[in-house]
């Protein structure tokens, strides 16, 4: 399996999966003017070729991708099928995360990032109209994991994501003929997902193994190094999967495995590939690997403030 040297990378950033961090890497390996940074494309029931065109055309100054454009990767919250309206040849990346723990590490996210719009005061007359059909915590500043996992759709654009996210981004296009609202995908996007994973996905990296993923991305892109240092991410005993707070509750995190059952299936099915992958690999990729872990707490921290202190700079 290789890649064509003078095809367009396509990241394929899946929410919540460890993708920020992978773009600061991804930043070192390539110039400015080679990186295209795709705005989100927020999950619809319904995701088709009118759907694509339409957030192409939105971006198309962006989008000016022809065969003389300087464009070496595309990065983004996009869905696999967008390579059908590049005019270039494609090469897919991705990395995908335990479900559960993107559900929960989303969760807390939006509590640090949208506190505002996490205050239960906002939920109120939603919650007192869905009485009883779940349990509440009304004496908590924010909604619970439960409660915003039952937020409408209306009040929060990327609920998608929430259910099935990631079966539904890499299933993407393939599953155009299908329109599957929250709660109710079709299992038929768990075999076309599983298909683009092992035929039309070149390579693809596992968050719980992020440095073998890394190092496996760095041997298949010759990228000159892929030292890290890990950003926007939640804190360890808030992403664990665990009920320890009276906000993550058993009922909550039994919702969203319930609501991400396809997904946890992606993710054990993507689990035994990669697993397999690394096994091929020759033995000195042990070797590298363990000087990676050794050397990377160092230059990783090292190499985030550089890219911290020459953002400032430049702001």
């Amino acid at each position: 399996m290789s890649s064509s040297k003078n095809s367009l990378i396509i990241f394929l950033h899946i929410p919540k999966a460890g993708g920020t961090t992978l773009r600061s890497v991804i930043s070192r390996q390539y110039e400015k003017q080679e990186i295209i940074d795709a705005p989100p494309l927020i999950l619809s029931p319904k995701i088709d070729a009118a759907a694509i065109q339409k957030y192409l055309l939105s971006y198309q100054e962006l989008f000016h991708l022809d065969n003389t454009n300087d464009a070496k990767i595309i990065r983004g919250h996009l869905v696999f099928g967008i390579h059908n309206f590049l005019g270039r040849p494609t090469t897919y990346m991705t990395m995908l995360r335990h479900p559960i723990r993107r559900v929960v590490s989303t969760y807390f996210y939006m509590l640090k990032a949208y506190s505002e719009y996490m205050l239960r005061s906002n939920h109120e007359s939603y919650l007192k109209l869905k009485k009883g059909a779940f349990q509440t915590n009304p004496q908590s500043k924010y909604i619970t994991l439960e409660e915003f996992l039952h937020v409408d759709e209306s009040l929060f654009s990327a609920k998608l994501d929430l259910d099935n996210g990631q079966v539904r981004r890499i299933a993407g296009l393939d599953n155009s003929l299908s329109t599957n609202t929250f709660g109710n995908l079709d299992r038929t996007a768990l075999d076309i997902a599983k298909q683009n994973l092992t035929q039309k996905i070149h390579i693809f990296g596992i968050l719980e193994e992020y440095d073998k993923s890394l190092l496996l991305l760095k041997r298949y892109f010759q990228w000159n190094n892929s030292f890290y240092f890990k950003l926007n991410h939640s804190r360890k005993k808030e992403v664990s999967g665990n009920a320890n707070t009276e906000l993550v509750t058993e009922q909550g995190l039994e919702l969203a495995k319930h609501l991400n059952s396809l997904d946890l299936e992606l993710y054990d099915y993507a689990k035994e590939i990669f697993d397999e992958r690394v096994a091929k690999e020759k033995y000195s990729f042990d070797k590298e690997l363990k000087q990676f872990k050794l050397i990377n707490p160092v230059l990783g921290a090292s190499y985030a403030f550089m890219q911290s202190a020459f953002r400032k700079l430049i702001d």
